[in-house]
């Protein structure tokens, strides 16, 4: 297996630790860029790999390989490679997938928690999308997570990348202007199919260059099929068993002992940030009036990262210098 990364050290006066940003779908370890400039001149160690299945770390079809475990013991390697004993892990959207099961099954890795719009998977806990978009759909008026059973089908990667304007249509219903578009056109049951065939462009989000446009298309090409196994491994749980196993034996804890940040985007219309509150309080011991928690929520869509690049960058930098930033309301 080859991983791709970025990897650049802490200069030895500053003292200060390695930053391990993980990104989600459909994205790369380019859409950190906005952090990685900022905390690499502030004299932080960064380490920014891109994820299994995307860009230039291998793209393997198995299923299993996509086990939050074994992808967790992928970056214990890579940490082992560059001498980096421990971390403070950032992620976003499925990379909160694979920081949670590294914190989980490699505890002593992890310095410092930060989660961005996906709070913390906790070991054993079997996730019903589809009792989830029956009682959203209910509740909501769409289904939350109709796009995930889309994107866990057979040939839902190849359907993306069938032409040139699937591709683009796929790309601006994923960075959307108004994040309010993925409450209609993108997470509900039989909504991205349609969407991405229809070649509809929806207004593109101003934080989204043309640079990152032509990256994204560069690394991703014609095919997405890969990056769609994560989904797929979620829908159909794959490697609950082994972790509902440790539970029993004691090996590891369904609760985060951690200092841990949750970042949220008001206008998330698939990460509902109301949801992540209640969440995270339940899977962080004390939650926030333990004081190991904080939860704050942007004025932001699901890219909060690239569309409060700055304001993320501030709190992120006083979390991590135990200053814990402030909430925006």
């Amino acid at each position: 297996m080859t991983y791709a990364y970025i990897h650049l050290p802490a200069p030895l006066q500053s003292g200060k630790p390695t930053l391990l940003f993980i990104h989600g779908f459909p994205a790369t370890s380019h859409e950190w860029q906005p952090q990685i400039e900022f905390f690499s001149n502030q004299g932080y160690g960064i380490l920014a790999p891109d994820c299994l299945g995307y860009g230039g770390t291998s793209r393997p079809l198995d299923v299993t390989l996509y086990v939050g475990k074994s992808m967790a013991e992928d970056i214990v390697a890579i940490l082992k490679h560059e001498n980096l004993k421990s971390v403070i892990g950032i992620a976003h959207d499925w990379g909160t997938y694979l920081l949670s099961n590294l914190v989980t099954w490699y505890e002593d890795r992890i310095e410092k928690l930060v989660f961005m719009s996906v709070g913390f998977s906790p070991p054993g806990r079997k996730l019903d999308v589809h009792g989830i978009n029956r009682a959203t759909k209910k509740k909501l008026g769409y289904e939350l997570f109709g796009y995930q059973v889309f994107l866990a089908s057979e040939g839902a990667g190849k359907i993306i990348g069938d032409h040139a304007s699937s591709l683009l249509s796929f790309f601006h219903l994923i960075f959307p202007d108004e994040a309010d578009i993925w409450g209609t056109k993108f997470a509900p049951l039989g909504g991205t199919k349609p969407s991405i065939e229809s070649d509809e462009l929806v207004p593109l989000a101003p934080y989204v260059s043309v640079e990152s446009k032509a990256h994204h298309h560069d690394v991703f090409g014609n095919d997405y099929t890969a990056p769609c196994i994560w989904y797929r491994r979620g829908l159909d749980n794959v490697g609950i068993d082994e972790e509902i196993s440790a539970l029993k034996a004691g090996t590891i804890k369904q609760k985060l002992t951690k200092e841990t940040l949750m970042l949220t985007g008001s206008k998330d219309k698939v990460c509902l940030s109301d949801k992540a509150k209640v969440g995270m309080n339940a899977v962080v011991e004390g939650g926030e009036k333990g004081g190991r928690l904080r939860v704050i929520d942007l004025e932001a869509g699901h890219w909060i990262m690239l569309e409060k690049a700055e304001e993320t960058n501030r709190i992120l930098k006083d979390f991590f210098e135990g200053k814990w930033g402030r909430s925006v309301l």
